[in-house]
This record gives C-alpha cells, sequence and structure tokens, in this order.
C-alpha cells in the first residue's frame, strides 16, 4: 500500500496508472458481455450428390424473367425498364447474339422465322416445336423483296422477305408474336444471330426457362 501511494503521489507515473486501469477495466467488461452473448456454431455444410446445373444465370424484370446460360448479359445502357429489355450472348469474347423485349409494343417486328409456343400454366413458355425455316418460302404472291405477313408453324407474324440475317421471333401459336401475359399487356421476345455460323439452339434453350408474367 505503502508503494502504491508512492506511486499515486508521483505525477510523472499517474497518467500510466490510470491508463492501465482503464485498459483493464475495458477488457473485463468486454469479456462480460461475450459470456452473456449468443454463440454462434459453424457446422460443416451437407454434401448435395445430384446432378448440379453450372453456368445458369436469373433475369428478373417486372413483366418477364428466364433462366439461362451465364454466357447472356444484361445491357442497361440499351434499355428502357417498362418498354424495351436488351440482352447480348458472348462466348469466349465473341458476340454471337442479341435479344429484344418490348413491352406493350403495337408495333410489327419483321423477321425471317418463328419460334412457335403455347402459353402454360403461370405464364411459362412451352415450345411446340424447333425454330422454322425462312419464311420466305411462304410468303404470299410469290414477293421477294420487302415485307409480308405470313402464318408459319401456326403464327401470324411480319417476314422479312428479302433479309440476309438470322433473325427469329417467339410467337404463340394460333395467334401472332405479341404474346398475352398473365397479367394483361403484351411482351414480343426477338433474337437475332450475328455469329459466323446461326444456330436455333440458343433460343430454343432460352425459351425453356421464359416466363410471362
Amino acid at each position: 500500500m505503502i508503494v502504491f501511494k508512492e506511486l499515486m503521489q508521483n505525477k510523472k507515473t499517474l497518467p500510466f496508472i490510470v491508463a492501465a486501469v482503464v485498459l483493464l477495466l475495458g477488457a473485463l467488461f468486454i469479456w462480460l458481455d461475450t459470456q452473456g452473448s449468443d454463440q454462434v456454431v459453424v457446422t460443416p455444410a451437407e454434401v448435395d450428390s445430384s446432378p448440379q446445373v453450372a453456368g445458369i444465370q436469373s433475369f428478373e424484370t417486372e413483366y418477364f424473367s428466364f433462366q439461362t446460360e451465364d454466357s447472356w448479359e444484361y445491357l442497361s445502357d440499351f434499355s428502357i425498364p417498362g418498354s424495351r429489355y436488351r440482352y447480348r450472348l458472348v462466348r469466349d469474347g465473341v458476340h454471337i447474339g442479341n435479344l429484344r423485349v418490348l413491352i406493350d409494343d403495337s408495333s410489327e417486328q419483321e423477321v425471317e422465322r418463328v419460334l412457335p409456343v403455347t402459353i402454360g400454366p403461370e405464364g411459362v413458355l412451352e415450345s411446340t416445336g424447333s425454330v422454322s425455316d425462312r419464311c420466305s418460302d411462304v410468303s404470299p404472291d410469290e414477293a421477294t423483296v420487302g415485307k409480308q405477313a405470313v402464318t408459319k408453324e401456326g403464327v401470324r407474324f411480319l417476314c422479312d422477305v428479302d433479309s440476309t440475317s438470322y433473325s427469329l421471333v417467339v410467337g404463340e401459336v394460333g395467334g401472332t408474336a405479341r404474346l398475352q401475359a398473365p397479367a394483361g399487356g403484351t411482351v414480343t421476345v426477338i433474337y437475332s444471330d450475328v455469329s459466323i455460323n446461326p444456330s436455333p439452339l440458343h433460343m430454343e434453350n432460352l425459351v425453356r426457362g421464359f416466363r410471362l408474367k
């Protein structure tokens, strides 16, 4: 006690003693607090032995949603939410194709092919076949240029007769390319393949995970 009293009277050592006491009290309070808190127990995750689907990405909007391979990307700079949505397909740095989804668009989208679907429960698109051949072979009056309204695979749409590009629209069998959404309004889905070897598989795969709202 005599030593402690002498230390307390020593003005040089007094600040160090006060600091040490404060640190000890702080450590004590922290220890007491942790003893009363809930403990978090981390357990090893269970291993899922079921097959895993790699590279699946989901896109969600107020009007539609779809799941597809992760090489698709949303182009926000070229989209207008509530009106137009644009996506791009890129593989190994190579631009493969473009997707446009139009909301309540009354214009006719001229394309050269159609992917026929029906609209199932809860707005899920169900393909009834593969992407059609070029529409120019059924255009009326044997037109070789311009645009003509045609019906192919049970879908009425605007055919770009003399087009040299690979473009298609998703159309409802017995209807048109303007798909009727369950909540009202229409959704138009257009795809253009810009690769050297165009393929229908990209859109056929995408449609399997497409749902209208």
